[in-house]
């Protein structure tokens, strides 16, 4: 359940989560809805509990199944309330990437769930909605009548072919298909969200999102992407796909037969695309083939400037890896995209130096930076919950997981101040000026209206001001 974003007009990602189960279930004979809590606005959670209350009263569900994030946690545990107080006979479950990391926590401080869905939960929601007993389903978390929490394994689709194509039809996607310059950053397109493969086999300590998938990295067939991308464009015209595969190049070799298909059915010239990687993934040679495929763009966590603060989060790969990587990218006719992090656990003065000279000069096309995330669960989290630095249950009654942004969360080694005021050196010099400049060469006055809510430029100057 991602709320829109406050300063923008435009949708981001698509999910994915709760369509691939609904159309696991529809395949299974059971009928199926939605509620999207992402198309309302950042603040209309009002709005949103009401509309959830109104689909409860038409739909009449069994059971309700939950996407939970940390980014959303109070908006999931009222629409929870809302649940157990207006379908009270139904079987309320949660999942995704925040149920997966604390399925305890989720659990212990939402009562109104009955069970937590572990990893992925295609294979366990067919055994629920198939009526197996519950205490013996694979992937299913439950309290037990003592208190103690049934653990569950995270479940991984062996064969994801086997999978039928989403049940896109579920989410508005007159909404999530509106042209936007979020998703490939700045350029504008009609784009969908897809998952052309799952798992992700490093270790980066931070991570919420490697650790939703079983950690065995297993791809879609070339065939079964270009026939979701095909069905995409027929039925809602889009021009761009973003995978948001955790490793996209982790397989070389399907790489290349995606690529070749992609040539092959004409899809190249038709529909842009960009994924994310892994930086020591990023060949010279897998890289050439991206772009006649209709690649414009890839995504690397560069996460740091700072090996000693890579080692620290277990990366697993190197400054020097990051920095090939998006000169590959740029020799190959590819944009580059990196993920930068600020707040670090014990990152110094000295180390957010060292990221800001990477910027410069391995100088990405584009820098998407972002405070460390306290994603419970997380080992980064869960180290600092051990040396006590965080108390238990410090994420409980809080409405998103907070941020170490030099207010009320800062575990890195810098001073508040000091901490905002390196970020905000940053956004000036890497992440503003080129978003600035990209948006200008790819959108005019008119799309800047389009996309922008009221009070943006605000947001905006008090980032590049702080």
């Amino acid at each position: 359940m991602e709320k829109r974003h406050p300063v923008f007009r435009v949708p981001s990602w698509m999910p994915v989560y709760l369509p691939s189960l609904g159309a696991v279930l529809r395949a299974g004979g059971h009928t199926v809805d939605l509620f999207d809590a992402g198309v309302f606005p950042a603040d209309g959670s009002e709005a949103a509990e009401s509309g959830f209350r109104v689909k409860l009263a038409a739909f009449a569900p069994d059971a309700i199944v939950f996407d939970v994030e940390a980014e959303s946690w109070g908006v999931f545990r009222r629409l929870a309330n809302a649940a157990r107080r207006h379908a009270g006979a139904a079987l309320l479950l949660a999942g995704g990437r925040h149920a997966t990391l604390c399925p305890g926590g989720t659990l212990k401080h939402c009562p109104e769930i009955d069970g937590v869905m572990v990893g992925e939960a295609e294979g366990t929601v067919s055994a629920i909605a198939g009526g197996d007993a519950l205490a013996g389903i694979p992937g299913l978390a439950l309290r037990m009548p003592d208190g103690s929490l049934n653990p569950a394994e995270v479940m991984g689709v062996t064969d994801l072919d086997s999978l039928p194509l989403p049940a896109w039809d579920l989410l508005d996607m007159g909404y999530y298909t509106r042209r936007t310059p979020r998703v490939i950053p700045c350029i504008p397109l009609k784009t969908a969200s897809l998952e052309s493969s799952r798992g992700c086999g490093a270790g980066c300590t931070f991570c919420a999102e490697g650790r939703a998938h079983s950690r065995c990295h297993r791809s879609h067939g070339a065939g079964h992407v270009v026939a979701a991308i095909e069905a995409l464009v027929r039925a809602y015209g889009i021009e761009g796909v973003y995978f948001r595969d955790e490793d996209f190049l982790a397989d070389t070799e399907r790489v290349k037969e995606l690529c070749n298909a992609m040539r092959e059915t004409g899809l190249a010239e038709r529909v842009a695309w960009s994924a994310q990687c892994r930086a020591d993934r990023a060949s010279p040679e897998v890289l050439g083939l991206l772009r006649p495929a209709g690649c414009v763009q890839l995504e690397f966590g560069v996460e740091s400037g700072s090996q000693r603060v890579l080692d620290s989060i277990s990366k697993g790969s190197t400054v020097e890896h990051n920095a090939a990587a998006i000169a590959a990218a740029r020799n190959a006719g590819l944009r580059s995209l990196a993920y930068v992090m600020y707040g670090l656990p014990g990152e110094t003065a000295e180390d957010i130096s060292a990221t800001y000279e990477f910027l410069e000069r391995a100088d990405p096309d584009v820098v998407r930076l972002n405070a460390f995330a306290l994603y419970p669960g997380a080992p980064s989290v869960c180290a600092l919950e051990e040396k006590g630095v965080l108390k238990d249950g410090w994420w409980a009654e809080r409405e998103s997981a907070p941020v170490s942004d030099g207010r009320e969360f800062n575990v890195s080694a810098m001073g508040d101040a000091q901490l905002r005021a390196a970020a905000g050196r940053m956004y000036r010099r890497h992440v503003f000026r080129r978003f600035a400049r990209d948006f200008a060469v790819y959108n005019g006055a008119a799309d800047a209206a389009r996309c922008f809510r009221p009070g943006a430029a605000f947001h905006f100057v008090k980032k590049v001001f702080r």
